[in-house]
């Protein structure tokens, strides 16, 4: 997930360069003096005398590449983050039967109509109906060795407007994201102070994702060859802020369900916490039973979510040791994330 977060900032920072480049250039050539009779800068003026004749269509221009490119990469994020969640799905749960039943039966109706796609020419996934059939066919009847058609979730026939992400997300068993983007706190933060609203209570809806429906609306005007009007460059850098807090807030919010699912079919369930140390890096607890061993994750869970950590070290009874094999002893463990005494614990086999 950081990575397809990664790639997107990466695209955005390129933009943020070019709306910068599109106004330097503006500057330049606007305020450029004929008069100069400077052999070396002579053959500038045929530049400036087309940029004076082109001036108000080459802003159209501007904006229209950066308007389509936003909404592109935009596009692709959404489009990358629903293919690796249900790819992270597929390698979590080992039974077709144990995912969401929204789950299955939207895989089931998209790979459907993933293959009425396919006999249309502008169709550029990476699929054959082979292949989709054989997956759907394998999903139903071998269960435990299945593979989903990940490509038909992100499939979509409308611009990503907020609806149209909650419905997508929906598809892959995460209903009402944008409700839940709002709990992250760096992205509701970014919203108090850019809104300047003192509880994230007060955002509605048409105010925290103004600028996504406002791009999916312009993304369609320029599309179609009438722009109603044209977003100066400090709005348009606005833009790019905004979805740099989003790409954050789905990415934490998706890879915070994915290590739900985790916990769930792989976590075994611990002692209470007796004590933390080191600022929550060494957690003393009781085994209750399961076997432990460096390189495993102990996962901490309470009312603000969860924590994950590797064990990098076990002591019981002052000595240190790289395994316990079962039992109800007390040790403390080395992590190399914070835990709290709050937490209840769980332990996930590095096997």
């Amino acid at each position: 997930m950081d990575a397809i977060k990664n790639k997107f900032h990466q695209d955005l920072a390129n933009l943020r360069k070019l709306i910068e480049f599109y106004d330097i250039e503006n500057r330049l050539l606007s305020d450029w003096n004929l008069t100069q009779k400077i052999p070396e800068v002579e053959y500038l003026a045929e530049l400036v005398n087309k940029f004076t004749d082109f001036n108000l269509e080459k802003r159209v221009f501007n904006y229209n590449s950066v308007i389509i490119s936003l909404y592109g990469f935009f596009e692709k994020f959404i489009e990358d983050c629903l293919i690796a969640y249900v790819l992270a799905l597929n390698e979590l749960v080992e039974n077709y039967n144990s995912l969401p039943e929204l789950v299955r039966t939207s895989h089931y109706r998209l790979s459907l109509a993933i293959l009425n796609k396919m006999d249309q020419d502008r169709y550029r996934g990476g699929y054959t109906k082979e292949s989709v059939i054989k997956n759907l066919y394998e999903c139903i009847t071998l269960h435990e060795s299945y593979q989903l058609n990940s490509e038909a979730f992100s499939q979509h026939s409308a611009n990503f407007r907020q609806q149209v992400i909650d419905q997508s997300f929906t598809y892959i068993g995460l209903e009402k994201i944008s409700a839940v983007l709002l709990k992250d706190s760096i992205f509701y933060n970014y919203l108090l102070h850019k809104l300047q609203k003192t509880d994230v209570s007060e955002i509605s809806f048409d105010e925290a994702y103004f600028e996504l429906n406002d791009l999916a609306e312009r993304r369609n005007e320029v599309a179609h060859g009438v722009p109603s009007s044209i977003l100066s460059s400090p709005i348009l850098l606005d833009y790019i802020v905004y979805f740099e807090y989003y790409a954050v807030a789905m990415v934490v919010t998706l890879q915070k369900n994915l290590d739900i699912i985790h916990l769930e079919e792989y976590g075994k369930r611990l002692g209470e916490i007796t004590d933390v140390f080191k600022n929550g890096t060494v957690v003393c607890f009781t085994t209750n039973n399961v076997e432990i061993k460096v390189g495993d994750i102990l996962v901490g869970k309470n009312e603000h979510g969860i924590v994950k950590g590797f064990i990098k070290s076990i002591q019981i009874d002052d000595e240190f040791v790289t395994s316990i094999a079962g039992g109800d002893s007390e040790i403390g463990v080395e992590l190399d994330a914070k835990f709290k005494k709050t937490h209840q614990l769980f332990l996930i086999s590095s096997n």
